[in-house]
């Protein structure tokens, strides 16, 4: 952070891959679904690092993550983060925040965020349900039918996106339960992704992919000592969340 000068500066990180939603325009055929699995397993460990840091982010989306590596061939060496905090809020001493204002992205938001503007550690894991819905839609816009005036009476009618093509059962399970009616039926950040299951192994392109580089190694370390304990959720939680991100309007990028 440089303050010296008439303008205070922030240097971040480069993403040289740019945001995942314009990503995924240029390069649809070739993200797989285990780019994909990859990708959403690297987005639970930044929810799972701000739900532990007592943040909201609030404008979870695909326009919203960067993409700092991608081989085509090697699905286990994407690197995707969390970016854009411009509409983040701290919820220190509480379990939700009321934040007035219709500059926020609707297509994204949960029925009590929509009604009330109630926003928690619940409504961004409805905001991951609707970005991985973007991510095997290969970047479609979410209730691409629907005017924006018409999303709270569409979502909080109980209506909700409807299945990607491709998309495993056990993930389309998963993103159901993130789009509950009510946020105590959803699951936290770190119960998200169930990667630990073996029928997810087939979509790994390493074995146990989804436990990060720096857990497996601590898992089996333990392993071999007779005492492993629980397998990991996120190895790598804490490198999954960028501190920049260029903006273009309230919370960036498209409604």
């Amino acid at each position: 952070l440089c303050t010296a000068g008439p303008e205070h500066l922030l240097i971040t990180e480069l993403a040289p891959l740019g945001s995942l939603d314009a990503f995924l325009e240029g390069h649809e055929a070739e993200v797989t679904i285990e780019h994909k699995m990859t990708m959403l397993q690297q987005i639970c460990g930044g929810m799972a690092a701000l739900a532990e840091a007592v943040l909201v982010h609030r404008d979870l989306a695909s326009r919203n993550i960067l993409v700092f590596a991608f081989d085509a061939a090697s699905p286990a060496s994407t690197v995707v983060k969390i970016t854009d905090f411009g509409l983040a809020i701290d919820r220190h001493y509480q379990t939700h925040a009321t934040v007035q204002g219709d500059e926020v992205p609707f297509r994204w938001m949960p029925p009590e965020a929509l009604r009330r503007r109630r926003f928690s550690e619940k409504s961004d894991v409805w905001a991951f349900g609707v970005t991985a819905w973007e991510l095997l839609t290969g970047g479609d816009i979410p209730y691409s039918n629907l005017q924006d005036s018409q999303i709270q009476a569409h979502v909080c009618g109980s209506n909700r996106l409807p299945r990607p093509n491709g998309c495993p059962d056990e993930l389309w399970t998963l993103l159901q339960r993130t789009w509950a009616e009510q946020p105590a039926a959803r699951p936290t950040p770190r119960g998200c992704p169930p990667w630990w299951r073996p029928g997810w192994r087939q979509y790994a392109g390493v074995p146990g992919w989804g436990w990060g580089p720096n857990g497996r190694r601590r898992w089996e370390r333990r392993r071999e000592k007779g005492s492993p304990g629980k397998k990991p959720f996120f190895g790598m939680a804490r490198a999954r969340v960028s501190r920049g991100g260029a903006r273009s309007g309230p919370g960036g990028g498209r409604r």
